[in-house]
């Protein structure tokens, strides 16, 4: 059984439902058979939870929950210290390769539409266990704050963000009360420039492709959509695009596989924009 510890931890990095929810269907768990949140704190939520799992009513094992956490957090330290002993994991694919690592900025504010954020990430890091090249860490619920301090801790290559976009460009994240806060696309491709350069930046969401070219400071390449995204188009536009780059393609290559899943599923993908240092697509 967890450390006491543990339920804290698990409670401070995933305080709510959408955060709760998102990592445990990365696990595979089935949402029927969780227990109930209701008025629980988060602590006493991931306690019945921990229990739950202990008692075998998932196909995962607790380790594989902490492991889960970690790889979302990976400079957390109190999540290392509760597996003392486990290996440092393996940052390095085929052939000694570096890991592409990926960043997911996700955000489902509770004032706008709702969307299956879960089912996306879920694709994304089922392709990158397959394809043993990417490595994907994720916030949920993402708030301004975790922006720089998940940027600086992960030092991906490639952020994407999941969410709900305005007409002007803006991306919306949460506050505090999961409520939404709008970023400029020139603030965000500021911060992005300020902690690293990138090789890719996704901007899953509506009307996020008219203000690409900003991020092209932060990073090689940017793929946006310049109208409205249909929630399943924006999940079958991911799992396309880290196929390719699973597969070691580019970032140009991969937009094209991103673009191809969509229109495989009866989606317009003329909406689609990409942008890197040769051009546009």
């Amino acid at each position: 059984m967890l450390r006491a510890s543990a339920f804290d931890t698990l409670g401070e990095l995933y305080p709510d439902d959408d955060s709760c929810h998102l990592l445990l269907a990365s696990l595979g768990a089935n949402r029927a058979r969780l227990p109930v949140r209701g008025a629980r704190r988060p602590r006493d939520f991931w306690m019945a939870v921990c229990q739950e799992v202990e008692k075998g009513a998932f196909a995962f094992t607790l380790d594989d929950l902490v492991a889960r956490a970690a790889a979302d957090y990976p400079g957390n330290r109190a999540l290392r210290e509760l597996a003392p002993g486990r290996p440092a994991r393996e940052h390095a694919g085929p052939a000694g390769q570096e890991l592409l690592r990926v960043l997911c900025l996700m955000a489902s504010p509770g004032d706008q539409g709702m969307l299956n954020l879960a089912e996306e990430l879920r694709r994304i890091q089922l392709v990158a266990e397959r394809s043993g090249r990417m490595e994907v860490s994720a916030r949920t619920a993402a708030r301004t704050s975790d922006i720089l301090p998940a940027l600086l801790t992960v030092r991906p290559h490639v952020v994407h963000f999941a969410g709900h976009g305005d007409d002007d460009g803006a991306l919306v994240f949460e506050d505090t009360a999961h409520v939404s806060t709008r970023v400029a696309a020139e603030r965000l491709a500021a911060a992005f420039e300020a902690a690293g350069p990138l090789l890719c930046v996704v901007l899953n969401a509506c009307y996020t492709g008219e203000q690409a070219e900003v991020f092209l400071a932060a990073a090689g390449a940017v793929a946006g959509s310049t109208e409205a995204l249909p929630d399943q188009a924006a999940i079958l536009f991911s799992e396309g695009f880290y196929l390719g780059l699973g597969d070691g393609r580019s970032a140009r290559e991969a937009f094209g596989l991103g673009s191809a899943r969509m229109g495989l599923d009866g989606h317009d993908t003329s909406c689609l924009r990409y942008l890197d240092r040769e051009g546009e697509l």
